[in-house]
Order: structure tokens, then sequence, then C-alpha cells
């Protein structure tokens, strides 16, 4: 009950406004447009959802990647696209309300969704550059990963005057010749061809 009255204060001395509720939730806690335009005509909201089409249905980063098509099989993502991108349209849509507002716009409402946000990150799939047979999938022998003898190495020699020089340097079969090669070699040849590759463990 505390939380909730001094949320409804704080707007009335506020620029903006950050919301990350479910509709139902704001609306049980009284905060809607049309109160805040009352107690506050010059406030920006901001209102962060899980889905943008469905902002009741509960979710999380993990169900908002799944749903856009960026997990495989049961491997967990190494890190959070939804939450991370959505934090970033967050800032974008902020501090664009604020400065509208201050050049004369009336809007003072934006949403931000997190399953939107991530989708944005699936237009490399979509238009066919990764995934199983895009060119950026690892079936080009320049723009993939390999098994070194105590790690792996990144190869991202796709452009022609690297990808002539990775050819020259490491054969006809880079797997079989990174495969004998230790992380410090592979960087060593990395750095002296001058080539765009990275090894990690």
């Amino acid at each position: 009950r505390f939380g909730a009255e001094v949320l409804r204060a704080s707007p009335r001395q506020a620029d903006l406004l950050i919301t990350s509720h479910r509709p139902s939730a704001l609306v049980r806690l009284g905060i809607s447009k049309e109160w805040l335009a009352s107690v506050n005509d010059r406030l920006c909201w901001l209102e962060i959802v899980g889905d943008v089409d469905a902002p009741e249905v509960p979710g999380h980063d993990l169900t908002y990647q799944a749903e856009v098509g960026l997990l495989h099989g049961t491997q967990m993502p190494r890190t959070l696209i939804a939450d991370l991108a959505g934090a970033e349209d967050a800032v974008v849509q902020a501090l664009g309300l604020l400065l509208g507002r201050e050049r004369g716009s009336a809007t003072r409402h934006a949403v931000v969704g997190l399953k939107q946000a991530a989708a944005r990150f699936t237009q490399p799939l979509q238009y066919g550059l990764t995934g199983d047979q895009g060119p950026l999938s690892g079936m080009i022998p320049q723009y993939a990963i390999y098994p070194l003898k105590d790690g792996y190495i990144a190869c991202a020699a796709i452009e022609p005057h690297f990808g002539m020089r990775f050819a020259q340097g490491v054969g006809d079969d880079p797997k079989a010749f990174f495969a004998d090669k230790t992380m410090a070699e592979a960087s060593a040849l990395a750095k002296e061809l001058d080539l765009p590759l990275h090894c990690f463990s």
C-alpha cells in the first residue's frame, strides 16, 4: 500500500514515469494516461510490457526468445537479448518522448515490448543470412568455427581480400588445418596474416 501511495504521488513533480507492469496491475494502482495527464500534463510515461500485442500474458526473456525463433533445441541462451534490447528501446523511446515534448509534441505515452525488441534480432535469420543454409551459418569455410587442440577458433574472413589470405594460409581443409593447432599457434597465424580470427575456449 505504501508503494502504491508513493507511486501515485511521484508523477506530480516528475518529467518521466517508467513502468514495467501488466496493464491490469496499473489499473489496480490507479495509473492511467487520463489520471497522469490530470496531475501533470507535462509528464511522459514509458510503459514496458512483455508483448505489445498481448501485454497480460506472462513471459520472460527466455520465452520471448523462444517465441521469435532465437532458441535451438535445449540450448539455453548465452545472453538476455529481450531484456537488453528492451532496455535500449526504452532509452530511445523515453528520450523521444522528452525531446518531442520540448519541441511541442502532444505525445506523452509510449509502449516498449520485450518480445518485439527480441524480434529485431531475428532479421538476419529471416533474410537468410544465418540459419542452417545461410552464408553466415558456417557453411562457408572462411566464416566458421573450428576446433583447435585446446579450444576453438572463430573465423570471419568473409571479405574477398581476407578470404584470399585465409585460403593461402590455411589451405583447402581448414578443419584439418586447425585441428592440429593450439590457440597460441592459431592466434599467431591470425596476427601474421592480418585476419579476423579469434581463439576462445
